[in-house]
């Protein structure tokens, strides 16, 4: 199983650049003619009003700039390095069932039970930025895996509700029998040898990267034409870039950080579907406690209950 997760929004971000304009704005400030005044310097009450006012000038300019979000386009290359340069990370996507891919079945089974390419299903993946300790879930649960540098876990929960997507009622087990044979061994089951189809937090914000960036024929976010703004999110100050044309609409939300501009939130609208990527807890999300070997089953055990089932 393969996940596909950022198609959509770089469907939506082709969309945008492409039509987006250079339009060269400006946003100096024109220099202010200064003329000689001899009657005021006569009477001394040219020079000192006028060092006051450019100094009272130069103060709010200075003001101005600091509330200012600086462009895409100068911070770029640091929020993608300053993200994968982090810890640890949570991450929160909602996506398309028909951008998972080759699994997708199985995951039908976690939301109403029918198949539906236009539903939104949920894929969190929270922990070690280089995958030596993190949880990697979707659809609720259907798929619960944790994953460390040298094995990879599903719960036996998972185990029986992927089965349930895939299952033909007509052959091998019902996933009631399922459950009783797996649970009778263990909690988990090692599902190592899979371990490569799962991206790891760092993999997934380079995969994104290279999603948007392929998405939109080799451009970076250094050629994006967003307005961007200071807000906040989450009780934290924000940089907002955002644009919107015909039925799609992009919004990136950074920290406001220029040591450290962090990746908080991506939003994504195509002709009405909504999808969204967070961030969230870098550098504070906790790597999961590895089970107990007694509790978990080999490739090997499990193969052997598939034998004797199936």
């Amino acid at each position: 199983m393969t996940l596909k997760t950022t198609g959509l929004l770089g469907i939506a971000l082709l969309a945008l650049t492409a039509c987006g304009e250079d339009e060269g704005t400006n946003t100096s400030t024109p220099d202010t003619e200064q003329a000689e005044d001899d009657s005021d310097a006569q009477d001394g009450t040219g020079s000192e009003p006028a060092e006051t006012d450019e100094e009272a000038t130069s103060d709010e300019n200075d003001d101005d700039d600091s509330e200012e979000a600086p462009g895409i386009e100068e911070i770029h290359e640091d929020l993608w390095e300053s993200s994968l340069n982090q810890e640890s990370v949570s991450i929160s996507a909602d996506v398309l069932l028909s951008a998972i891919g080759e699994g997708s079945e199985a995951l039908e089974q976690g939301s109403d039970g029918e198949g539906d390419d236009d539903e939104v299903i949920q894929v969190e993946i929270s922990g070690d930025m280089d995958g030596d300790g993190y949880t990697y879930t979707m659809a609720d649960g259907v798929i619960d895996l944790l994953v460390f540098s040298d094995v990879a876990l599903q719960s036996a929960d998972s185990v029986v509700a992927e089965y349930e997507g895939y299952q033909d009622a007509e052959q091998g087990a019902s996933p009631e029998e399922l459950r009783e044979a797996v649970e009778a061994e263990g909690d988990w089951v090692d599902i190592t040898s899979l371990a490569a189809q799962f991206e790891t937090p760092r993999g997934f914000i380079e995969n994104f990267r290279a999603s948007m960036m392929a998405s939109s024929d080799g451009e970076d976010l250094s050629d994006w034409d967003a307005q961007g703004e200071v807000d906040t999110h989450d009780g934290e100050d924000v940089w907002v870039y955002s644009e919107e044309g015909n039925e799609e609409s992009l919004e990136i939300i950074v920290r406001a950080d220029f040591s450290e501009p962090v990746l908080m939130e991506i939003r994504a609208n195509n002709a009405g579907q909504e999808t969204s990527v967070t961030f969230t807890s870098w550098n504070e999300s906790d790597a999961p406690d590895r089970p107990a070997d007694e509790t978990i089953i080999s490739e090997e055990e499990f193969q052997g209950i598939e034998d004797s089932m199936f």
